[in-house]
């Protein structure tokens, strides 16, 4: 399955708020700015540390691993020069974006899930970009979307696809992909998701009627009094705007670093990221055709209700 659940392979915020890599990124951009704040140039900030100017380079543009003794130092140097500037409010972030940067990411206790023949390469990449974006917008027109999936759906997944896997493989694939999730509810700047299912996603029974009921009741629940930070519409199948013909696509968008913004399409045998401001534009483009022609929320909600009657 693949990352939204498709033909293809396939995320807990251990610790709900910014994943290591976007830690280290929002780290080096605080200690650039209180750096040029002093007027010190690299090869300054480097001399107590003993690094090269390459290294403080490197640290400010979230490349590497920060040592905290040596943030702390780079602290105190430039709170000799700017006390103003390095407050201890200011000190307390910067150390604890420093702390964030070295912890393992959420999805290192599922490392035996990770290196299993569920999950491809692809999608080990999508689960990071997930985990740091701001913003997904995402066309699924075929099966539910991961982040939206519950946990019997997952397992009729795992065990419809994956039957030649051991009953704990597919336990241990339920709990990464519920774990997944946890990006709506992280403490920090949960992730905003904008979805629109294709009427088939609905239609489509997978694991049997109760099943796709409990799925489509969850979304229902979502569509009434749900997350504020997720919207959820549903495209009928005989829209024919250009987003909704030609397959499945996600839109990326990240707050801390927008040069990372991308497009994520997967397909039956692999998976394409696409950068830049063509395609962003042209993806963007599509999405918001799709969502200003697919149902709003009440009629999206009423759809649903409707196919959940047919699977009582």
């Amino acid at each position: 399955m693949g990352a939204d659940g498709r033909d293809g392979r396939e995320q807990i915020d251990a610790v709900p708020g910014l994943s290591p890599t976007a830690a280290r990124r929002r780290l080096g951009t605080a200690l650039r700015e209180l750096r040029e704040s002093t007027q010190l140039t690299l090869d300054d900030a480097g001399k107590p540390l003993q690094r090269s100017a390459a290294t403080i380079s490197r640290l400010e543009n979230g490349k590497v691993k920060p040592r905290l003794i040596d943030v702390g130092v780079l602290l105190d140097l430039y709170a000799d020069r700017r006390p103003d500037v390095v407050t201890e409010d200011q000190r307390s972030r910067v150390l604890e974006l420093a702390t964030e940067s070295r912890r393992e990411a959420w999805f290192s206790p599922f490392r035996d899930v990770l290196a299993g023949s569920m999950i491809s390469d692809h999608v080990r990449r999508y689960v990071e970009f997930e985990t740091d974006a701001s913003r997904i917008e995402s066309y699924e027109p075929d099966v539910v979307p991961g982040l939206l999936q519950t946990e019997s759906y997952i397992r009729a997944i795992a065990e419809r696809y994956y039957e030649e896997n051991t009953p704990e493989q597919h336990k241990r694939f339920v709990q990464f992909r519920l774990a997944r999730q946890n990006v709506l509810r992280r403490r920090e700047e949960p992730l905003q998701l904008h979805v629109v299912l294709g009427e088939l996603v609905l239609r489509r029974v997978i694991g049997g009627p109760e099943v796709m009921r409990e799925q489509l009741s969850a979304i229902a629940d979502q569509l009434r009094n749900g997350l504020p930070n997720v919207t959820i519409q549903v495209a009928p199948g005989a829209l024919l705007t250009r987003g909704a013909i030609g397959g499945p696509f996600v839109v990326m968008s990240f707050a801390d670093s927008q040069d990372d913004d991308l497009i994520y399409l997967e397909g039956r045998s692999g998976a394409e990221y696409l950068q830049g401001t063509d395609y962003l534009t042209e993806y963007r483009t599509l999405f918001h055709e799709l969502a200003s022609s697919a149902l709003d929320r009440e009629a999206s909600l009423a759809m649903i209700e409707e196919v959940v009657k047919t699977l009582e």
